[in-house]
């Protein structure tokens, strides 16, 4: 825990410690509080520019409480559930059906996932997710991630097609992408996704340890928080997300 004590300096514009400090920036005229993530500083938190409070702000959930000035929903194709988790992390368990080409969802919108983030803003996202059992290592594709269309969407994915199963970070734009392979073999352990993202830069951190920059195949639209579990055979998957805050810079 990192105590803040009485500075006696008046115009002291930074107080730091090893991994987090907090700041002043006069370029965007706003405070900012920055963490240290695998050799790399992020905004956490700032003010005005990311703040809760300001239209539109974001939202959390845990288990299935929303916070949020913006509707969230589920759905499934070829059956499945979105559950809230008996489990002391909280969260949402998306299972999909037994049948081949099954998913579970979750978005944002009402009817529709677009009209949410656009990419020319800064947005910077958090998720913590696992996949829970190893049968669901297998055959699993586990999208989380920011979508407009199928030609044009951000994200974390993982793949488990026997040949593949690996997390990849994606951008796709008009139907070309650009992907990078985590190269860790997978897990059920719960892990982070971070995700920044502007016109011309996406940044994710897995886990905290890995840093995966695109520059290219960005989406130049305006999209919305996709989370989507489906099987690639005709077995039940599953996926966990226990925790998504989302923070728009307006």
């Amino acid at each position: 825990m990192m105590v803040i004590r009485h500075v006696e300096e008046p115009d002291a514009t930074e107080l730091s410690a090893p991994n987090y400090n907090f700041r002043y920036n006069p370029t965007k005229n706003r405070f900012e509080a920055r963490r240290l993530i695998a050799g790399q500083w992020y905004t956490e938190w700032a003010r005005p520019a990311f703040n809760f409070e300001e239209n539109f702000v974001g939202y959390l959930v845990s288990g299935l409480s929303m916070i949020s000035q913006n509707v969230m929903y589920s759905g499934t194709v070829g059956g499945g559930s979105a559950a809230v988790l008996q489990e002391p992390t909280g969260g949402i368990r998306l299972t999909t059906g037994a049948g081949g080409g099954s998913s579970t969802y979750i978005g944002s919108g009402a009817g529709a996932i677009q009209n949410f983030y656009r990419p020319n803003k800064e947005v910077y996202s958090k998720f913590l997710t696992k996949i829970p059992d190893a049968p669901s290592l297998l055959y699993n594709d586990w999208f989380i991630g920011f979508y407009y269309d199928g030609d044009n969407y951000i994200g974390w994915n993982y793949i488990a097609d026997a040949t593949i199963d690996q997390w990849f970070l994606i951008t796709r734009s008009g139907g070309v992408e650009t992907t990078t392979k985590v190269g860790e073999p997978p897990t059920t352990d719960l892990i982070t996704l971070r995700l920044f993202f502007n016109g011309s830069l996406v940044r994710g951190w897995f886990d905290d340890r890995i840093v995966i920059e695109h520059t290219t195949n960005i989406p130049d639209e305006t999209m919305g928080l996709l989370c989507n579990c489906a099987n690639r055979e005709a077995a039940v998957k599953n996926a966990d997300l226990t925790h998504i805050s989302i923070l728009n810079d307006l």
